[in-house]
């Protein structure tokens, strides 16, 4: 691996601005907190008696933080659907999130479809594409946004989006409930933590430069409590799509009862 420390060369490397968009997602959350804020819900959408949200990849990272990390907090079922097909238990009571960063996921157009047949309680956030032609024709509520702060126009970097909306939306149908200062908080992390490990940082000082050599020609096998099982899911699928590098994850204390075994020889 060449030096972490030549800028000139991972610049060149990086002509999709993946690292812009790393630098952006604290306004990337506060662009979709904000302007989600505006979503209109009828109360019948308070009144469901479970969710499931449909997307796919990068789509669907921002549901799988919140759902382990929220878990019991949530008065109803919350379930993640990475499929063509919606459970058979969907009804008119149930809340369906159909997310889809491009619109354009067949997968999710399948789901919405079926959602549309079964009167379930529909809400959705794209950038365009089909799913925002059909939410605006059928005036479902919807958050279509400009990516505007993730200039690589990659999905699974565009995590600040779907955190944003997501939280936004399920505080809004009194789901969960936020303080002012924990919303505030999540920019100014992310921007302590982009100076933390930057660029500009050098290899000796850079906890995630060093982390990278270690994990250079390794399988990654990713280990998280259970309420950070979103959070390893997200890392692992960067690191595979992003290095183009295997990674997997695991949840304690699940993993003790069978990983641990697998991994002594």
């Amino acid at each position: 691996m060449r030096s972490l420390d030549d800028q000139k060369n991972i610049a060149s490397l990086d002509s999709s601005r993946v690292y812009d968009s790393v630098l952006s997602f604290g306004d990337q959350f506060d662009q979709a907190w904000k302007e989600s804020a505006s979503l209109s819900l009828s109360d019948s959408y308070r009144d469901v008696k479970n969710i499931v949200l449909c997307g796919m990849g990068g789509s669907a990272l921002g549901a799988h933080v919140i759902k382990t990390l929220y878990e019991e907090k949530f008065s109803v079922p919350f379930s993640i659907v990475n499929g063509y097909d919606i459970p058979n238990e969907v009804n008119d009571k149930t809340l369906i999130v159909l997310s889809s960063y491009s619109g354009e996921t067949e997968e999710v157009i399948a789901c919405a479809e079926q959602a549309m047949e079964r009167q379930t309680k529909i809400v959705g956030i794209a950038t365009g594409g089909r799913l925002a032609a059909l939410l605006r024709e059928f005036s479902y509520p919807a958050y279509i946004f400009e990516p505007k702060h993730n200039p690589s126009g990659q999905p699974r970097m565009g995590l600040g989006y779907s955190l944003g909306f997501l939280l936004r939306l399920f505080q809004n149908l009194g789901m969960i409930s936020l303080k002012d200062n924990e919303i505030e908080s999540v920019s100014t992390l992310a921007k302590k933590l982009s100076e933390q490990y930057g660029l500009e940082i050098s290899e000796t000082k850079n906890p995630a430069k060093m982390l990278a050599k270690k994990l250079e020609k390794k399988q990654v096998v990713v280990v998280a409590s259970e309420f950070l099982r979103g959070n390893a899911h997200v890392l692992a699928n960067q690191i595979n799509e992003n290095a183009k590098q295997f990674a997997c994850f695991f949840a304690i204390p699940e993993l003790n009862h069978h990983l641990i075994e697998g991994l002594r020889f």
